[in-house]
This record gives C-alpha cells, structure tokens and sequence, in this order.
C-alpha cells in the first residue's frame, strides 16, 4: 500500500510482533524518529520503502529475526550509526539503499549473506569490519559508502558480487581475496582511490572488466595462481602499470610477461611466502 497522505510522528504498539509487508510503503510525509518496539521480530519486504520524512537513529531490536527485501529503501532522513541484531543471518536485497547512514556501521557474527545493494549509496563511515562466518557478497552491497580503513575480506568468503565495493573511495590496505573466490566481477573495486594492494589467490581464474579501475594508488599485486588468470584489458584502467613490480610464482614469471592483459605491466618477479611454525616462532621470541 501507499499512504502518501499520512503525516506526523508514528507511535507503534509496544507488544507489536512483525512488521507487515508495504504497511507503510511511500509514507514520505512521516516524520520524527522511528521508534520500533523491541517486542518485534520481523520486518517485511517494503516495510519502511520510501519513508524519507523519518529522521536520527534508527534502533532496530536486539529480537529481530528476519528483514524484508527493501524494508528502509529510500530512507534517506535517517542518520547515525547502525547496529544489525545478533539473530540476523542475511541482509536482503536493497535493504538499506539509499538510506542516510553517516555513522559506524556493525555487523552481528551470525551474519552470512548480504545481498544485492544491501547497504549502497550510504555513507557510511569508519572501519568495515565484516563478520569471519561471511559468505556472501552480493552485487553493489557496499557500493558508495564512506568507510575508511582497511578492508579485510572473510576467509570463508565464497562470492563477491560486481560493483561490490565500487565508489569506496576512503578504504586503503592492501585487500586479500580468499582462496574460494574464482573469479573477481566487472568493477568489484572500481573507484577505491586509496587502496593500496591486492593479494590475489592460487585459485584466482578471471578479472572482470573495471575490476580495479581508477584504484590510483595501487602499488602491491600478489597473484599466487600459478595460471595466469584471464584479465579483461580494462581491470586494473588507471593504475600506474610501470610503477611497480607484479609478484607472481616463480615458475609462471615469463608467462605472465607475455599473457594479455598482464603484460601491459612492466616488471614482474618471483613471489615467495614467508611462512614459519609455531614452535619455531616461539623459540625465536624466547626472552
């Protein structure tokens, strides 16, 4: 439904379970803060959709179970940071698009999916920490914000979707892909202007069209597949290719010198991982 019509502050019943599907689609005309009970446990699809007028903080309850698909799209009024409850497993698609976030952002350690523009145009700032149980990326999820830092990615990590991070442009580090990730899609970190490296996996496969594009301050690119992985000639546009040298196995050094793609960059050399046991590395720090 749409109730465009409806004005003023909304006052919701304090033992009110779930949160029922449009209920309150396109109410731009609402205003104030949204205060939702914490007896609910669920937030249906379109929800809160377009909901502009609502302003501040959005406290979501610590016995939230389940959020609809584009629940708080479009709401633009709302500001702050914002906390996920423990009980949520999966961000659904456009969940929080286009919303005003300008806080910290802190995601639960049960979360496993965040789908498709999730959390884009937001802006977002600090630190991105993101949960260790993490699987799923999905397209645009992050897209936009204004988190700052370095961005380490989940080892469980299974999916990254295009235009993931893209326009994250205060995010620095060197990023390392996890080993179940294939393959890197059309502009899965275009625009990260201060990002600093990229540490690419053994099983890495494909680079996507403006994977990297306009990532300015890359100077670090680790690829430890010792195939080297189809590149589309625009992945890593804008980058200084002569400034840096590129480490990849040994073995694959001439290979990778005359791959297309690759060869656009000019230097190449031998990657070795340093790695040491724990027992060893105990007995070196011995007082």
């Amino acid at each position: 439904m749409s109730c465009m019509g409806l004005n003023g502050t909304l006052t919701l019943p304090k033992n009110l379970k779930t949160i029922t599907e449009s209920v309150f689609y396109d109410c731009s005309s609402l205003t104030g803060t949204l205060d939702i009970p914490e007896s609910v446990t669920s937030i249906d699809y379109n929800a809160f959709a377009g909901c502009s007028g609502f302003t501040g903080t959005l406290n979501l309850p610590e016995n939230l179970e389940t959020i609809g698909k584009q629940a708080f799209a479009g709401c633009k009024g709302l500001s702050g940071s914002l906390t996920i409850p423990n009980k949520i497993t999966n961000i659904p698609e456009a969940c929080f698009h286009n919303c005003g976030f300008d806080g910290q952002l802190t995601l639960p350690p049960s979360l496993l999916f965040i789908e498709k523009q999730a959390f884009n145009i937001c802006k977002f700032r600090g630190t991105l920490k993101l949960p260790e149980g993490l699987v799923v990326i999905g397209s645009s999820a992050f897209q936009s914000n204004l988190f700052g830092g370095e961005l380490v990615l989940p080892k469980e990590l299974a999916s990254i979707g295009a235009s993931a991070f893209a326009g994250c442009s205060r995010l620095t580090g060197v990023v390392e892909i996890p080993n179940d990730i294939i393959a890197l899609p059309e502009s899965a970190f275009s625009g990260c202007k201060q990002l600093e490296g990229v540490v690419l996996p053994r099983t890495m496969e494909n680079i996507g069209t403006n994977a990297f594009a306009n990532c300015y301050q890359l100077g670090t690119i680790i690829c430890k597949a010792t195939i080297p992985p189809t590149m589309a000639t625009s992945a890593f546009n804008g980058v200084a290719k002569d400034n840096f040298t590129i480490e990849v196995p040994e073995a694959a050094v001439n290979e990778y010198s005359t791959t297309p793609g690759w060869k656009e960059f000019k230097r190449f050399a031998a990657h070795r991982d340093f790695s040491i046991s724990r027992n060893l590395f105990r007995t070196l720090n011995a007082s």
